[in-house]
């Protein structure tokens, strides 16, 4: 009777712990997009664009995110490139990243200048048959 008292226990663990991991947006990869934005915004303002952050371009900041990220954020890249839709918007000063994911029904924002440790903006979009322009998203936070 233990046993199969055990064995119902450690199934139902088991299937609760793989609908967790069914999810790509977590809280662990928001802090280190967050985390790594900040650090990454860092470097490129100050030591690589010179101040002027305007002609940064999505393939750069995947490529420089990748190269050096911290090993805390194993993984991130991939998961940024597993959205649906990625929209990098910059200016001088600071850049953007807003990410649509289908399959969790989320499009987060993060402005790179900002705290580290929250992504300024997680939208629940529940139309998930038709992808979002995230073009509309970006116009109405980034102001």
């Amino acid at each position: 009777m233990k046993s199969l008292f055990l064995i119902s226990l450690l199934i139902i663990m088991i299937g609760c712990n793989c609908k967790n991991s069914e999810y790509l947006v977590n809280d662990d990869f928001l802090q280190d997009l967050s985390s790594e934005n900040n650090r990454v915004w860092g470097e490129l303002y100050l030591d690589v664009f010179n101040g002027n952050l305007d002609s940064l371009s999505l393939d750069y900041y995947l490529e420089y995110l990748d190269s050096t990220k911290h090993t805390s954020a194993e993984g991130i890249v991939g998961t940024i490139n597993k959205a649906n839709s990625i929209l990098l918007e910059t200016s001088e000063e600071t850049f953007w990243l807003l990410l649509f994911y289908d399959r969790d029904g989320k499009i987060i924002a993060d402005d790179a200048s900002t705290d580290i440790g929250t992504v300024d903006s997680c939208i629940i979009y529940s139309n998930r048959h038709v992808s979002p322009d995230l073009n509309i998203y970006a116009s109405e936070i980034i102001k």
